[in-house]
């Protein structure tokens, strides 16, 4: 099954399942995912920062880095291969920048 949610950033370190409808960790809508893909919002001007729930996230301490978009266009998607939850994943980036998620569910 496929799932998809965009996530407004907030400037602080998030988990990726505050984009979800149930928000809580374990709730109805934290499945387990064998893939989760990730885009940046078009008009992002800014990095965004992925890393594992629990740990420091910053711009220079993280598990992956998915570029701003370029002239309007943003990168390819990333996509992080399950098992995984939402809840698992931090996503730190600028204060109303987008992230767009796919969730594919078995």
């Amino acid at each position: 099954m496929l799932r998809h949610y965009v996530l407004t950033l907030s400037g602080a370190t998030q988990r990726l399942s505050d984009a979800l409808p149930t928000t809580t960790p374990g709730g109805p809508d934290d499945l387990m995912c064998v893939a989760i893909h990730l885009q940046a919002g078009g008009a992002n001007a800014a990095a965004l920062y992925l890393g594992g729930y629990g740990q420091t996230l910053t711009s220079a301490i993280y598990g992956t880095r998915v570029p701003a978009a370029a002239s309007g266009t943003p990168s390819a998607p990333y996509i992080l291969d399950g098992p995984v939850k939402p809840s698992h994943v931090s996503v730190l980036g600028a204060n109303g920048e987008k992230l767009s998620v796919l969730l594919v569910t078995a």
